[in-house]
């Protein structure tokens, strides 16, 4: 299919163009840093009288507040031409910026007319004009300023229009400025996934191409990314709703209610009203939640998610250990609070020193700073306290979480913790259990102590871990948890003929930027590239001249030129690496034709050799055979 025949098969049929180069008037806020005491210094005479005549009551005396009165303005701007020799200057910049700006609006014009697109234009008040379209091209700054007030004016309007749509519109973000940083934090703001949002440098527009490809994978994709807003939306909706249900069910709960729980439950068990009620509560908004059918609906809708094509990877704000963290975790924040426990532990807590460095053999860690303790004694055991002499501790070994370690299992393992601004996994080692008595838990706890509560396992992880350790009835099940991701950086160069080897330069950058997907139960990894560096990297292969390429390895480059090979590069990226990571291994496509997950012993179209760190490379004269040389340099945030 044509990208035409891919648009208009998405339904992508209406589109809006927001820029400030369409409003027909400056603001006073986007001439505030010229400078209008000569303006107004030159008021007098012949000038004094032509400015009374535009704006009525004009005094020069009066110049702070003028320069910030948009009525002014206007009146200046709409007769320009009588007043030339004065107002030139004060507008110079805006009639520059807005010279280029209609330059990329009209390319764009052309480009979503040749693409059979219908379109309209707004300025700064776009709401309303954008509540039916399929797709919005909206500047970042709507103001010559380019400040944060005409940022937020792009952020506020988008975040209204999405808000008042069941399905949003496709938004392609562009500037003047590279979009590589502010463009994900924008799309949060305004609350759309990645693969309803791109972004664009304004200089670029020119070449056409781009602007046709960042439309046709919206297209692309369309479907799905609705499928997915769609379940967010109705989540949104569903938790509000069942948050209103539990509230009714906390309401039905009065101070007598209390009394007597607290009287007849509480006070044998030892346990804080405040810490009870949150736990009971956190149990009926888990139930509400569960009955909502907006969010059960929804999420049977994400079923039907395609995987063909494959969809592109956006790498910035990937982080996959955050959504693990959030599901085997209790929040710090609600296990900050006193439950009213005789013991300072609870079921669930994991103890790691407070130290990093030097840690005292007369603790529990016995000297070892990567020594923790997964707290298992019962938690009704550790709240009365009265005939519990020593709780039972687990002792478990931080172990590196990086992409060139070994990613752990889910059997005596806890898959992340973060220390400082380091993230680790623990081995738990079921042959080193311990005890520690009240006093001393006390002593180790306290603010000078040597230990810390440093996270405390939800119930069910808590439970599994235990249940492993007793090896009694049975492991609790367990959630299956998502693929381990790392945000990568990779360095690509070819051979040359003389024996070199050459780093592609990608737009301002020597390296692509991506994800490594790591399946702990196969044993495999894949890498996803960055889609917003697929043109440049396009731009940098085809650049490449086949004649000054090693004789062994043009094959492998030539095929990269291709179109259909750089568009699969970044569609499927490299599939069914061997995990942990070969010093080198084959750096393979899987054939377009194909989907992603096929098996590994299909033939795909070797293009190169992954490395891990130029340590890894070979000698020059094997490199001239290796095609491209995929170089792993290093994690990135």
């Amino acid at each position: 299919m044509t990208d035409k025949e891919i648009i208009a098969a998405a339904g992508i049929k209406s589109a809006l163009i927001v820029d400030d180069g369409y409003d027909l008037v400056p603001r006073a806020s986007e001439l505030a840093d010229v400078d209008w005491d000569i303006f107004f210094d030159d008021a007098i005479g012949d000038a004094l009288e032509r400015l009374e005549a535009v704006f009525p009551g004009f005094d020069p005396d009066e110049r702070a507040d003028l320069r910030g009165d948009d009525a002014f303005i206007q009146a200046l701007w709409e007769h320009r031409g009588v007043l030339d020799d004065l107002v030139r200057d004060l507008f110079a910049d805006y009639v520059a910026k807005s010279l280029r700006d209609i330059k990329a609006l009209g390319e764009i014009e052309e480009i979503l007319t040749d693409l059979g697109i219908a379109f309209t234009k707004a300025g700064r008040d776009f709401v309303k004009a954008a509540e039916q379209v399929d797709l919005i091209i909206i500047d970042l700054f709507l103001g010559a300023a380019q400040s944060d007030e005409d940022r937020q004016t792009t952020v506020a309007g988008l975040k209204k229009v999405i808000d008042g749509r069941d399905a949003p519109p496709a938004v392609v973000l562009m500037s003047q400025i590279s979009l590589t940083e502010e463009a994900p934090g924008l799309r949060d703001e305004v609350e759309l996934h990645a693969s309803g949002f791109r972004s664009i440098q304004k200089k670029v527009i020119k070449k056409g191409a781009r602007m046709r490809r960042i439309i046709a994978t919206l297209a692309t994709h369309r479907e799905d990314s609705l499928l997915l807003a769609e379940f967010t939306k109705k989540w949104k909706t569903g938790a509000s709703d069942a948050v209103e249900r539990a509230g009714r069910e906390l309401r039905r709960i009065d101070i007598d209610d209390l009394h007597h729980i607290k009287s007849l439950l509480l006070s044998a068990e030892g346990l804080l009203p405040s810490s009870y009620m949150v736990s009971v509560l956190d149990r009926v908004l888990q139930y509400e939640i569960e009955a909502d059918k907006e969010i059960l609906s929804g999420a049977e809708a994400l079923d039907k998610i395609s995987d063909k094509p494959a969809p592109l990877t956006i790498a910035k704000g990937k982080d996959s250990f955050r959504l693990i963290e959030r599901t085997v975790f209790a929040n710090p924040e609600r296990r900050k609070r006193d439950n009213g426990s005789v013991w300072p532990l609870t079921f669930g807590d994991i103890l790691m020193s407070r130290l990093q460095g030097s840690v005292s053999k007369a603790s529990i860690f016995k000297g070892d700073p990567n020594r923790v303790f997964f707290v298992a004694s019962p938690e009704c055991d550790l709240l009365r306290g009265k005939n519990l002499h020593a709780a039972l501790l687990i002792g478990g070994t931080l172990e590196p979480l990086a992409m060139t370690e070994p990613l752990f299992g889910e059997d005596k393992t806890t898959p992340i913790i973060t220390r400082g601004k380091k993230r680790y996994q623990i081995r738990w080692d079921f042959g080193f259990p311990a005890t520690i008595t009240l006093q001393r838990a006390k002593n180790h706890l306290a603010s000078d102590g040597s230990a810390k509560i440093a996270e405390t396992l939800r119930d069910v992880s808590a439970l599994n871990l235990r249940q492993q350790y007793l090896d009694h009835i049975g492991r609790v099940g367990m959630m299956a948890l998502p693929p381990r991701t790392f945000n990568i950086t990779v360095q690509c160069a070819y051979p040359t003929k003389n024996g070199d080897l050459v780093v592609i330069k990608i737009g301002s950058k020597s390296d692509l930027t991506g994800v490594m997907h790591i399946d702990q139960r196969t044993k495999t990894a894949r890498i996803a590239f960055d889609q917003t560096q697929e043109d440049d990297f396009a731009d940098a292969i085809l650049g490449i001249d086949l004649g000054d390429v090693a004789t062994n390895s043009r094959s492998e480059i030539e095929a990269l030129q291709q179109q259909t090979q750089l568009q699969q590069l970044f569609r499927t990226g490299f599939q069914n690496l061997k995990y942990p990571l070969k010093p080198s291994q084959a750096a393979q496509l899987i054939a377009p034709s194909r989907s992603v997950g096929n098996d590994a012993s299909q033939k795909n179209k070797p293009i190169g050799k992954l490395f891990d760190g130029e340590s890894s490379h070979p000698s020059a004269s094997v490199l001239q055979n290796s095609g491209f040389a995929f170089t792993l340099l290093s994690e990135h945030d």
